[in-house]
């Protein structure tokens, strides 16, 4: 699919009807900017699994700035401690996170295995903040899937088989899956959509 100003003008204004906030930002730099203007010094604060935080230096900043940072991914965590924090998330002033694809509809969709971030991302948190590149507009539901098929997993599985190496397969990397159509409450989801590529 062709992406240009009209393709991303109208991915915003139907993020608008859906009761998203929706921000178009340049590039990733703008990007962690911005989520540090929503994210108030001292708040609690969570994150889901996401390629785009990492690249964007987003976890560091939360480890070093004033905030209750719950942290699945910090290194020496037992698996009951990485479990504890992502519960934990469920109850955060903010969830920052990405998804693995948004259609022209202004639909997002994503996964996980554990189904933390599905989860989080539904329901829990008071304010989701969602940061995603503009690769990851799709025409329909239908294309969504057939990223995360053809994109998402292959990727992922490469990543993580560097770290957790035969603990993950196609099967149990995507064991959940969320569709968002439309937020109930206004004001709960900002989306930062950046006008670059990022994560997958």
């Amino acid at each position: 699919m062709k992406l240009n100003k009209k393709t991303i003008s109208q991915v915003l204004k139907n993020f608008e009807r859906n009761n998203f906030e929706a921000i178009l930002v340049k590039d990733g730099r703008k990007a962690f900017d911005k989520v540090f203007e929503i994210v108030k010094n001292g708040s609690d604060v969570a994150v889901g699994g996401s390629t785009t935080l990492r690249q964007l230096s987003i976890h560091e900043a939360l480890t070093k700035g004033k905030f209750k940072f719950h942290n699945p991914y910090k290194k020496g965590l037992s698996v009951e401690k990485e479990m504890e924090e992502r519960r934990a998330a469920l109850n955060a002033d903010y969830y920052l996170t990405s998804v693995n694809a948004i259609t022209l509809k202004g639909e997002l969709v994503l996964g996980d295995a554990i189904g933390n971030r599905v989860g989080s991302t539904i329901y829990g948190p008071k304010k989701v903040v969602i940061v995603v590149g503009r690769n990851k507009i799709v025409r329909n539901i239908e294309e969504a899937f057939e990223r995360i098929e053809k994109v998402v997993i292959p990727k992922n599985l490469a990543r993580l088989e560097t770290l957790f190496p035969g603990r993950y397969t196609k099967e149990n990397l995507w064991s959940n899956t969320g569709i968002i159509h439309k937020a109930e409450f206004k004001g709960r989801f900002t989306i930062i959509l950046v006008d670059e590529e990022l994560g997958y």
